[in-house]
């Protein structure tokens, strides 16, 4: 497969998943499913014009992005939700965690403060 640029991409890359390059305004940076995440939220991407693999937030990726990079995101956020810490959580405990969670997706942290359920 080949990007925009014309340039390989490794087999793991699917050239429909893009966003703008962030360092160069002509190329594209691409999503893959990568593994070992530096922490939830934080997505594989891969830069074509350096060649080199590096991590995304949700807050670094434009809102005009095509609708396969953001359902992509959408799904890989839902995916990536931390556990409630406990499955008994009821009430206002509950209610806390569920707020944090829709805090997750709409922004793609997940911080220390928000950790705790």
């Amino acid at each position: 497969m080949t990007g925009l640029d014309g340039r390989p991409l490794p087999d793991d890359v699917d050239p429909a998943l893009w966003l703008p390059c962030s360092h160069s305004p002509t190329d594209r940076d691409y999503l893959y499913p990568a593994a070992w995440h530096t922490f939830p939220g934080r997505m594989g991407a891969y830069c074509s014009s350096k060649n080199v693999y590096f991590r995304i937030s949700l807050s670094e990726i434009p809102a005009d992005v095509p609708e396969a990079t953001r359902y992509w995101v959408r799904g890989f956020l839902a995916g990536n939700l931390p556990e409630p810490p406990s499955k008994d959580l009821e009430g206002a405990d509950l209610e806390r965690w569920q707020r944090r969670a829709e805090q997750f997706f709409a922004t793609g942290r997940w911080t220390a403060s928000n950790a705790d359920g």
